[in-house]
């Protein structure tokens, strides 16, 4: 399933831009690496992945929209950045000090 903002997104693109879809691997990379600084496919699917859990989707929903086989992947990998994020946040709040 292909969101609707993200279809017309890709309409626009083809119209204004040129490209032909559907993409290959690579010439999605090529494109991508034209119109941004060190963003990957890989990237993204993180960051869409991330989003959809901030957004209060499950992880089996998540699971789901990014193939896996079953949910087990997708907590391995998410659960991972999960706890970095925490520990980030730990340390921030641990850096910051109200009184000098």
């Amino acid at each position: 399933y292909m969101q609707p903002e993200l279809y017309t997104l890709c309409l626009r693109l083809k119209k204004n831009k040129g490209f032909i879809f559907p993409f290959s691997y690579f010439q999605f990379c090529n494109a991508l690496n034209k119109v941004s600084a060190g963003i990957t496919p890989h990237v993204l699917r993180h960051t869409h992945a991330s989003l959809l859990f901030t957004q209060g989707f499950t992880m089996e929903e998540v699971s789901h929209r990014l193939g896996h086989a079953d949910s087990k992947i997708t907590r391995q990998i998410y659960v991972h950045m999960t706890e970095q994020r925490k520990q980030k946040e730990k340390d921030r709040l641990d850096s910051f000090k109200i009184l000098s």
